[in-house]
C-alpha cells in the first residue's frame, strides 16, 4: 500500500502491485476501484526480474503513478457527488 487519504469523506486507498498501480474508495457503502498498467523502463524491468534492483521504478516514478492514480481517484468521487 503506498498510501491512505481521504477526499469528500471518501477513504481512499492507493495500492501498487509489481507494475500496477490501483485505487480503492467507498462512497455510500459500495467500494470502487480503478486501476493502471505503468510499464517501467525496459532496463529497469530486466534488472527487477533478474532480482537485482528490488523495484521496477525510481522514487519519482513512484510518485508519479501515485499522483495518476489519486487523481483518478479524486475525479470519480467529484464525479460521483456531482461537483
Amino acid at each position: 500500500m503506498l498510501r491512505i487519504t481521504e477526499w469528500q469523506g471518501c477513504p481512499i486507498y492507493v495500492l501498487n502491485f509489481g507494475r500496477i498501480f490501483q485505487y480503492l474508495f467507498i462512497f455510500q457503502n459500495e467500494i470502487y476501484q480503478e486501476h493502471i498498467i505503468y510499464k517501467p523502463a525496459f532496463w529497469r524491468n530486466l534488472l527487477w526480474q533478474m532480482r537485482i534492483l528490488l523495484r521496477p521504478y525510481t522514487r519519482e516514478q513512484i510518485e508519479t503513478a501515485e499522483k495518476m492514480i489519486l487523481d483518478g481517484a479524486i475525479k470519480s468521487i467529484n464525479k460521483l457527488l456531482k461537483i
